[in-house]
């Protein structure tokens, strides 16, 4: 009777794990096929269960799936705006997250990140484009965690910061060009002026030192 009960626990355990590991490779299964609603269903389903939210290739494939979906002109449709990027986005840090970056699916997802810049920029200039600065700020952002050395993100952070405004913010992006070694005339321009906007004197004098050390010749930048 007790080796019975033990076989019954077993086989009610085993039956459990199987039900939830299920959940992702329905998903694998729906992407392949390409239904890619059923496909999100199944692996958001995944990540909310803890047998297989710990798992490298649940979020691995959350975000090939959000990643899928964003290229999709059917089922883009039934994201809103920055999400698929976003969802895709942190998927993919997770899979390393939990698998290291040498991994299986960690080395897969840092490939997939890389890819993913140029999707988070067009999601940025369409949100941009839309004047939804804020949205356009958080694409651009996300495009330069992806690729840190690269200045267009920032730049376009820095013109719908701008856009909207928040000229504490396009300080902010100007300055990390700055770090990142970036000059233009046009930027200490923009730097210039809001610093007089703001009355800074001591900002301003500053920005202009450093435009006249960069382009010692432009005296459009007085």
């Amino acid at each position: 009777m007790k080796k019975t009960l033990l076989t019954l626990v077993a086989a009610a355990a085993l039956h459990t794990a199987s039900a939830q590991n299920s959940a992702v490779t329905n998903a694998v299964l729906f992407q392949r096929q390409g239904t890619l609603d059923k496909a999100r269903t199944e692996i958001d389903k995944a990540i909310t269960n803890e047998k297989t939210s710990g798992k490298a290739k649940t979020w691995y494939t959350r975000g090939e799936i959000y990643d899928a979906m964003v290229s999709s002109p059917i089922y883009s449709k039934g994201l809103t705006a920055g999400e698929g990027t976003t969802t895709a986005f942190q998927s993919y840090q997770k899979a390393i997250e939990l698998d290291g970056k040498d991994g299986e699916f960690g080395k897969q997802a840092v490939q997939k990140l890389d890819g993913l810049y140029g999707l988070a920029l067009n999601a940025g200039v369409e949100s941009y484009n839309g004047k939804n600065y804020d949205e356009a700020i958080k694409s651009y952002k996300m495009a330069q965690q992806i690729r840190p050395q690269d200045t267009t993100a920032l730049l376009y952070a820095a013109y719908a910061a701008e856009a909207k405004q928040d000229f504490s913010t396009a300080k902010e992006m100007y300055g990390k060009l700055q770090t990142n070694n970036y000059k233009s005339p046009q930027m200490y321009t923009r730097l210039l002026q809001m610093a007089r906007q703001d009355k800074n004197d001591a900002e301003a004098m500053k920005v202009l030192q450093q435009a006249l050390q960069a382009y010692p010749t432009n005296k459009g930048l007085c």
